[in-house]
C-alpha cells in the first residue's frame, strides 16, 4: 500500500490543495465540497437524447396542482339604440341587461408549457373553459378566455363562487373544492343549506370534493353527509379549516357529532338505547329499522341493564 509522504499536519488553501494533486492515499482523495452556486444547471444535451426518453421526461413534470378558477358576471345597462332617423337625434333603450361573464385563474401557467414548442405538443395540459363565458349568456363575439389545466389531476378549486356557475362545464371536473361556512349570515347559510347544496350533484364526475369551512366550525356541516347528495361519495369528502389547516372528512364529521348525542342521551335516559346517523335519532327497542352504513362500534353499543 502507497502512503503519502506529504506533510499531512500543513495547513492553509494551498497547502491542502497539493496534497489533493499529488497525493493518492484515501484521505487525500475525499472529495472536496463543491462550492455553493446560484447558477441554474443546464442539461445541454437533452435534445440529443431519444424521442421516447424526452416524452417520458416531459410527464414525469407533471404534478397535482391546486388551481384556482373564478368566475365573475358583470351585468351592464342596455345600450342606447337608435331610432334610425338621420335628422332625429333621439335614441330608445333597449330593456334588456347586457351580461359580461368572465373566466379567470389565479394560479400560473405551468412552467412546463413556457419551456419549447415540444413540451406544448404532449398536451400535458388542455386549454378548458373557453366556452363558458359564452354558455353564460355573453357576447358570442367576446375574446375567448381559458385555463391551462389537466383534468385527470388538477383540484379545481372555484372558492365562494357560486356552484351554478360551473354548471355548463360541472361534468369536466374530477377534483374539486369550494368554501362555504356559516359566518353569523343566517340568510346565506340557509340559501346554501336550502338551495345552492343541491347544484353539487351537477359535478357528477367528481372522484374527491373538498370544502373549505369557512370560519373553521366543523360542526356546521353535522348531517350533511345525508343532506346533500355527494356524487364523489361521502366517503371522499373532505373538509378543511383554513385557520389551522386541519382536515377532517364529513363522516368522521357526522360520526363524533353522533357519537357525543348518543353519550349525551346515555347520561339523561341509561335505559334507553337510541343511535344517531347524521344527527337522526333511531330506537331499536322501540321498533325502529337501524340505518346502513353504520359503524359497527354502534351496533354494539348495548342498553344497560337495571
Amino acid at each position: 500500500m502507497t502512503h503519502c509522504t506529504a506533510s499531512h499536519a500543513d495547513s492553509g488553501a494551498d497547502a491542502f490543495s497539493y496534497l489533493r494533486s499529488s497525493c493518492s492515499c484515501s484521505h487525500c482523495l475525499t472529495p472536496a465540497p463543491c462550492p455553493p452556486t446560484n447558477s441554474t444547471v443546464t442539461f445541454h444535451p437533452f435534445p440529443l437524447l431519444p424521442a421516447e426518453l424526452r416524452i417520458r421526461i416531459w410527464e414525469l413534470t407533471v404534478e397535482p396542482r391546486t388551481v384556482e378558477v373564478r368566475v365573475v358576471v358583470e351585468h351592464l345597462p342596455p345600450l342606447a339604440e337608435s331610432d334610425g332617423s338621420k335628422k332625429s337625434k333621439r335614441s330608445k333603450k333597449s330593456k334588456q341587461w347586457r351580461s359580461f361573464p368572465r373566466v379567470y385563474s389565479l394560479t400560473p401557467v405551468p412552467a412546463t408549457l413556457h419551456t419549447c414548442q415540444e413540451a406544448r405538443r404532449q398536451g400535458l395540459y388542455q386549454q378548458v373553459f373557453s366556452e363558458l363565458a359564452a354558455q353564460l349568456g355573453g357576447p358570442s363575439d367576446a375574446e375567448p378566455r381559458y385555463v391551462y389545466l389537466n383534468l385527470d389531476i388538477d383540484m379545481v378549486s372555484i372558492g365562494k363562487t357560486e356552484l351554478s356557475l360551473f354548471k355548463p362545464i360541472a361534468h369536466l371536473i374530477r377534483r374539486l373544492r369550494f368554501t362555504r361556512g356559516h359566518c353569523g349570515d343566517d340568510y346565506m347559510w340557509e340559501y346554501w343549506e336550502r338551495w345552492e347544496s343541491q347544484e353539487v350533484g351537477t359535478f357528477k364526475n367528481t372522484t374527491e370534493i373538498h370544502v373549505v369551512c369557512e370560519c373553521g366550525n366543523f360542526w356546521d356541516w353535522c348531517g350533511s353527509s345525508e343532506d346533500i347528495y355527494w356524487p364523489c361519495g361521502v366517503e371522499n369528502v373532505s373538509m378543511i379549516n383554513p385557520d389551522d389547516g386541519e382536515v377532517m372528512r364529513l363522516l368522521d364529521i357526522d360520526y363524533e357529532y353522533d357519537r357525543s348525542l348518543e353519550d349525551s342521551n346515555n347520561l339523561e335516559a341509561p335505559d334507553e338505547l337510541v343511535v344517531f346517523k347524521a344527527g337522526m335519532p333511531y330506537y331499536p327497542g322501540g321498533g325502529d329499522e337501524l340505518p346502513d352504513h353504520l359503524y359497527t362500534s354502534v351496533r354494539a353499543r348495548p342498553a344497560k341493564e337495571m
